[in-house]
Parts: structure tokens; sequence; C-alpha cells
């Protein structure tokens, strides 16, 4: 692996390439990870802050799935824009996550889902995290970060 810690004063921006976006995969009561894996998607709600940037997935985009305080669990290709978890299917699936499903009346603050093929997936306890890798608390974030964006390449196998 090229060098593992990002140096002082190492440049962490890059233009971004138009198809890499970070997801932060935090998990509750309304999201788990081996829900993501199993049926293939990402999602997030509780109020527009954490749902909105799910419109920014788009087809043919690649999404690496964060999980805070855990490290990065996977990479998917988005194969279908945001919609309501109502209109996923996802509820007439088994889920781990209980509550899935709550506020599915209210737009504002209702789960929203992006389905995604999962590429490399790890379980969480095989996470990869290094210090200095990009994490963001917004649910979406394109990623611009090209050292990191090298390490998960490298750790994940991935071109």
């Amino acid at each position: 692996m090229t060098s593992a810690y990002r140096g002082a004063g190492a440049d962490k921006r890059m233009g971004w390439n138009g198809r890499d976006f970070y997801y932060s995969a935090g998990e509750g009561d309304r999201r788990r990870w081996a829900d993501m894996v199993r049926h293939g998607f990402v999602s997030a709600g509780g109020g527009r802050w954490y749902s909105r940037t799910l419109r920014m997935l788009e087809p043919g985009h690649r999404v690496w799935a964060h999980i805070p305080k855990v490290g990065y669990v996977g990479v998917g290709e988005v194969v279908a824009p945001v919609v309501p978890v109502a209109e996923s299917g996802l509820l007439d699936l088994p889920l781990e996550a209980p509550a899935m499903d709550r506020h599915i009346d209210d737009p504002e603050r209702s789960e929203y889902v992006v389905r995604v093929r999962w590429i490399v997936v790890l379980a969480r306890e095989d996470a990869f995290w290094i210090p200095g890798l990009y994490a963001n608390e917004n649910s979406v974030t394109r990623l611009r970060d090209s050292w990191t964006l090298q390490r998960l390449c490298e750790a994940l196998d991935v071109p």
C-alpha cells in the first residue's frame, strides 16, 4: 500500500471526478449495514438535512460507505435514483432495522432510499480505517479527497 498515513501538507482536495461519493452509513433503529448489503441500498432520513443529499446520487455513480467511528465498509454503484422508503419495496422485506417505516407519511422526516449494486462489501468488524481518511457528518458528499480515494481503491481492490 502506498504511504499509509497522509503527511502534513498533503493535498486533500482535487477536482471532483464526477463519479465518486462518500456515504455516511449511520446505523440505528432506521437503518442497519446488514440490511443495506442484503437488499442493495443506502438510505437516510429523520429530517431534510439528512435525506436531501441523497438526491445527488444518480445511476452510474459510485458510493463509498463509511460507518462513523467504525470505518469504510463497502463500495457500490447506484442503480436507481432516490425514492421514499414507502415506494422502495423494502418494507415488504425482512429487515433488521425495526423502525425504517417511522414517519412514513411525513415527507420531511421519512426515510429515503437509493438502490445500489454492491461491488465490494466488508463486515463491520473488517472495516477499513487509517488516520487521515475522509469522513463527514453529511449523509452524502462528493468524494474529492484524492488521498482517501486512492487508499480506498487499494484497500478494497477497486480500479
